[in-house]
Parts: C-alpha cells; structure tokens; sequence
C-alpha cells in the first residue's frame, strides 16, 4: 500500500490505474510504440494538444466547468484528454495531435495486468564546447560552465536551454519494456 500521491503516480496493476483518478487512466492495447503483451496507461491530464503526437478523431466534447474532457478515438481504442476550459473546444469530427508525457507513461502485462517496471533509460553523455575564447573564468563561460546561459526548459534536469535539448520522437521502442518484470508500486 501507498499514500494517495505514490497509487495515483505508480499503480500496481490496471485495476487500481482504472479506478484511481477521474476520469479514469486510459489503457491503450495499440498504441503507438506499444509492444505485443503490453497496455500503455496515460492519465487523460497528462496528454497535451498541439502540432505533434498521435492523431485522434473527436467524438464529443463534455464541458465540466473548469476544464473539458475531450473523447477521442486512437486508432479503434478510446481516449480521453483533459483540458482547461478556455482552450477552443473541437467538434466531433476534428482530428487532433495529442502527445503523452513521456514521464507520465505506465507500462503493464496485458495478461495479467500488473504493472511493469521498464529498462533504464541510456542517457547520452553531454557534449562539452570548449569554452569560448578569453574565457579565463567560470563567469565568463555562465552559471551552468559550458552550458550557454539563456532561458531553459521546464524540468530539465540539466538545466539545458531548449535549444540544446534533443527531441524524443513519440513512444520510443527504449520506452516499452522488453520483458515482463513485475516491479514494485503502490496497491
């Protein structure tokens, strides 16, 4: 067992994903980049509209107030996406590019429904500049040494600028699990 925070983040198995929040967590048995064996869960709030991402085809629209939940389809499977109410509303019809967090996917067996633990992820080493020219000093070369000062990402862990940072294409194969680890997490 958990707190409330640690069941909501790390579910155990699909029945506690789906039960957990609401909407519930979608549950996707094709998603993009999903392997044979496997569901790929995703909160409705953790998906995000824009120019990149999966295609979907709006069903309806529900109007909850604060914020809408958009009813789509991904292929055959249904989805739902949150978002806030003054967002334009799509019609039933409209496609539409959402993309998943990619800290904000769940992996687990289809069969069993158990939640899986996934492979660590390879990190590329940081490139390293030289330091430019009469940098004699680390105030000179930035805050961040080598790192050109300048606005960065939200949550970068590096604190890289945006530009910097390498764009991860949708649901890499390095993100599904290669084999069926049961891992621990909250009940």
């Amino acid at each position: 067992f958990g707190t409330p925070e640690e069941v909501y983040h790390q579910p155990a198995s699909t029945f506690v994903a789906s039960f957990i929040g609401s909407p519930p967590m979608n549950l996707l048995q094709h998603a993009p980049g999903a392997r044979p064996g496997t569901l790929l869960g995703i909160r409705p709030e953790h998906l995000d509209i824009g120019a990149d991402g999966w295609e979907v085809v709006v069903d309806t629209v529900e109007l909850l107030g604060a914020e809408r939940l958009i009813y789509a389809r991904l292929g055959g499977e249904a989805l739902i996406v949150r978002v806030e109410e003054g967002r334009p509303a799509p019609q039933p019809g409209d496609t539409l590019h959402v993309a998943p967090r990619e800290d904000r996917l769940h992996w687990f067996d289809q069969a069993s429904g158990q939640r899986l633990c996934l492979p660590p992820r390879r990190r590329a080493a940081p490139r390293r500049r030289a330091p430019p020219r009469g940098a004699a000093n680390h105030a000179q070369r930035g805050a961040w040494g080598n790192l050109p000062s300048g606005p960065t990402r939200a949550g970068s862990p590096t604190g890289a600028p945006a530009s910097s940072r390498p764009r991860t294409p949708w649901l890499p194969s390095a993100w599904a699990p290669n084999m069926a680890t049961a891992c621990s997490s909250a009940t």
